[in-house]
């Protein structure tokens, strides 16, 4: 997965969950995103001023978005298959992250472009529900 590739799914996930979780919750950022992040990305968000969603890396960003599928898909009507893109995207995410030490040597390029549209033609469909 390329770092454009990654840079183009973080700024979707990120604009679809900024739009969806606080639908779910008052207090979203407290029950929804801050319980599913590592204690190094909590360290980068600014809860008080800005975006949270915005301190958030590429892992943080598909660990929120995995942790509260159930629940969006449900809102949504997604099928499984839907939340089976969110976890490719974290096995591609991680092989990408772990290649350089030689344990991981697979061509994720075409999966990622694959898994990448499809998740996007969802999301897509439903961000322009959630704006309307």
């Amino acid at each position: 997965m390329t770092s454009q590739m990654c840079d183009t799914v973080m700024a979707k996930l990120k604009e679809f969950l900024r739009a969806e979780l606080p639908t779910h919750s008052e207090q979203w950022i407290e029950n929804l995103v801050v319980p599913f992040v590592s204690f190094r990305t909590l360290a980068n968000i600014d809860r008080a001023t800005g975006d949270v969603l915005d301190g958030l890396d590429f892992a943080g960003v598909l660990r929120v978005a995995e942790k509260n599928w159930s629940t969006i898909a449900y809102r949504h009507g997604f099928p499984p298959r839907v939340y089976a893109l969110i976890k490719g995207l974290q096995l591609a995410r991680n092989a990408n992250a772990h290649r350089s030490s030689g344990i991981v040597d697979l061509p994720w390029e075409k999966y990622d472009c694959m898994t990448v549209d499809l998740l996007f033609r969802y999301l897509d469909e439903d961000l322009q529900d959630l704006a309307a």
